[in-house]
Order: structure tokens, then sequence, then C-alpha cells
């Protein structure tokens, strides 16, 4: 995997060679050791992991509910999530309190449709839900426009082009923004949503890598123990974080969670080559010096998050293992996405 090319950061050294970091051979002594780490490392993980919860939130209701500034506004963007209304609900904004779970006092997803001036009540109705315990995502529309939104922050306000398509891309963009956990059991049973979803939590769990593979450069710079303490870190929690993607990709695309091991042995084939990849990567990134390895480490952790859920994801929906194009395409997309987090969370760094 062609990755650890140095990446220009903004307050980072550029003594990083621009050269891909190798790989042990297949069949060397260094290619085994590297593939039976990972293997007891990757079972001893699924046993601290607690599934039960995993699938908790597949299993659960989706709350969702679609409040329009009138009623036919609300349903059809319901329907550009749930085609069928089924595990939607949707209702004026000034009849908020027939929502089933009580949007006020119950966490869920509400979705505040404006497509024009409001009425007293459904100004009332906004600022109600937006101190309860839902989260709240206002959507913009047509003449809602030019509607000023009080009390809702920036982030959770979002504008839909008129085309269908780009909208309902949109919508989802930002319901999964705000609310990922909440989407999960509609993605489960609505195949048409997987890979939106699918994208975000390997995205997301790729960011988080990345991110705690730049703190845990921190210790690092501490003569003998900080260099152990940061390397321990780095390969249990990154390890961890990976097989959670893994699951959780797998409760997404509809498989039995409750098989635990079985299903971890039965993709193991599959993104196995990518574990030891992210292995063999950071251990020669571990090499470096501490002020030269931070940004090939945010790489390689980025990076190979990113192919190990991308790999899991295919084999989830197609039920084989990947194409070599297809692996190709995933390494090519995640080291460019890395490249774009390694530079944004190194510029945060060096204003600090």
């Amino acid at each position: 995997m062609e990755v650890g090319q140095g990446v220009g950061t903004p307050g980072m050294p550029h003594s990083v060679p621009n050269q891909p970091l190798p790989t042990p051979d297949r069949g060397s002594a260094l290619h085994w050791s590297f593939v039976i780490a990972n293997l007891g490392q990757f079972w001893r993980l699924t046993r601290e992991l607690d599934l039960a919860q995993i699938r908790a939130e597949f299993d659960g209701v989706a709350r969702i509910a679609f409040l329009g500034s009138d009623a036919e506004s609300a349903r059809r963007m319901g329907r550009l999530v749930d085609e069928h209304l089924t595990d939607v609900e949707w209702a004026p904004l000034d009849a908020w309190e027939s929502v089933s779970w009580n949007p006020r006092d119950t966490e869920g997803l509400v979705v505040a449709v404006i497509t024009g001036p409001l009425s007293a009540a459904a100004r009332r109705a906004l600022t109600e839900l937006s101190v309860g315990a839902t989260t709240l995502l206002v959507v913009l529309e047509g003449e809602g426009r030019g509607v000023v939104v009080v009390g809702v922050s920036d982030e959770r306000i979002v504008e839909l082009p008129a085309d269908e398509s780009a909208a309902r891309e949109r919508l989802l963009s930002a319901m999964l923004r705000v609310s990922p956990g909440t989407l999960l059991p509609l993605g489960r049973r609505r195949p048409a949503l997987r890979l939106a979803i699918a994208q975000n939590l390997i995205q997301d769990s790729s960011r988080a890598n990345a991110q705690f593979a730049a703190i845990s450069g921190i210790p690092s710079v501490i003569p003998v123990v900080g260099g152990l303490v940061g390397g321990a870190a780095d390969t249990f929690v990154l390890t961890k974080n990976q097989v959670l993607l893994v699951f959780k990709l797998a409760g997404l695309y509809g498989r039995d969670l409750s098989l635990g091991r079985e299903l971890l042995a039965e993709v193991a084939p599959v993104v196995g080559s990518a574990f030891l990849w992210r292995t063999a990567a950071r251990t020669l990134v571990g090499m470096l010096p501490a002020f030269v390895s931070f940004v090939p480490k945010v790489v390689v952790a980025f990076s190979g998050t990113y192919v190990v859920g991308e790999m899991a994801r295919f084999y989830f929906e197609h039920g084989r293992k990947p194409p070599a194009d297809v692996v190709r395409q995933a390494r090519e997309d995640g080291l460019r996405l890395a490249k774009r987090a390694a530079a944004s969370i190194g510029s945060l760094t060096s204003r600090r």
C-alpha cells in the first residue's frame, strides 16, 4: 500500500522522504510475525467489545420525525429518507406533540422543514424543540431560505437545492453529521440508505483514529518510557476502533451480530491484508524521530482504517472479496483523504 509520503502540513517539517512505506515480503519471517500478532490481537479485542450494545443500536427504533411549516412539506421530506414513511413520522411543526415519542423529552432526531414564513405557533414549537432532549436539524427550502432561525447553531441548519436527488444526498449528509447513531436502525432496514451511512461510519472512524494517532505521538518525545506508552496505546486503540467499525458495518448490512467471533472469522481474510499493512507501516513510522513521524502516523492511521472499512463494506454488500481495482481505488481515496486530515490536524496543532 503506497502510503507514508511526505505531506505538507503547516508548522511541520518536510523531512519525510516522498517514498512509499515498505511492507514485509509474503512468506518472510517478518510477514508471519505481523500476521500472528494481528490475529491474536483481533480475537482479544473481540472479547472486550460490547456486542450486545452494538446490536441494540441496530435493533432499536429509529426515532426520526419530520415536522414542516406545513404538513405536505414534512411528508415530502420524510419520503426522501423513507419512501413508504413506515419508519419515520411526519406532521406540521405546530402539531409536534402528535409525534409518538415526545421529542421534547426523548432522544431522537427532529428535522424541521421550513419552506416559507412560519406562524407564531410554529415558531414557538421550534423554540421548544431547540431546547429539548432531541437533536434538531433545520432544513430551509424554497421561500424558507429567507426565514431567520434563532436559537439553532449554523451547524444544524442546511439549505437544500431544488433537484430531488441532490436534496436527498445533502439531507442525509446533514442528518448523519448531527445524529449518526439515529440512522443506524433505519439503514439496517432500508438498503437504499446503507451506502451513505456506511461511508459516514468509515470516514468518522478514520478521522477518530487519525486524531488519536496525532495525540499518541505526544508521549513519544519523552525518552524511553514515552515511546513505549505511546506505541502500546496506539496499537490497542487503533485496532479496537477498526474491529468496532467492521462490526458496525456488518450490522448495517443486516448480518447477525450475535455470531461474534464467527462473523469476524468470516471477514478476517477480506480485511486481513489491510490490518497487516497498517501494522507494518506503523512499525516503520515508529522508528522515525517524534517530530518527523507526526504526519506519517496520522496518514497511516486514517488511510489504514479507511481501507479496512471499505473492504469490509464491499464484502458485506456484495458477499465476496473486493477485486483488485476496488482495493486500489480505496487505497487511493484513503490516502487522498488522509493527507487532507493530516493537514487539518497539523494546522490545529501548530496554532496551540
